[in-house]
């Protein structure tokens, strides 16, 4: 396929394509992305379908913007190590796996493999207090 097809495609909302482009062809690419980007392990489906969401918005006015100045693939490199940092600034990295002090009566809560009981203790603990 062509930068152009690939294009027209994802505008069109083509599974297909969709699929084989996001799945197959750019799964290396993101793969080296996100760890470029995050010191820890992320979920790649739930970051790809982000990305796609954040392609689409406003009737996919970044894909429809895309200038064939160089290949979609680099293009999309660009755009995705960008989307990625600022999605990183507004998530909380737990590397501690800590658990919630009372276990017994609160379960925790898992996002992506993350406790977020740990994650506010955490927060708590790095606090200053009087």
């Amino acid at each position: 396929m062509t930068d152009k097809e690939i294009i027209q495609g994802l505008i069109a909302k083509d599974n297909r394509v969709t699929e084989e482009f996001f799945f197959v062809k750019c799964r290396p690419l993101f793969y080296n992305v996100m760890k470029l980007v995050f010191n820890y392990e992320v979920e790649y489906d739930e970051m790809i379908n982000e990305l796609y969401v954040y392609l689409m918005e406003d009737d996919a006015v970044k894909l429809r913007n895309f200038q064939y100045r160089s290949s979609v693939y680099q293009w999309l490199k660009i755009l995705s190590i960008r989307f990625f940092i600022k999605k990183r600034a507004r998530m909380i990295d737990d590397t501690s796996h800590e658990t919630p002090k009372d276990g017994g009566s609160q379960t925790a809560i898992h996002e992506s493999g993350t406790s977020a009981g740990g994650d506010l203790e955490r927060l708590f603990r790095a606090m200053p207090t009087k």
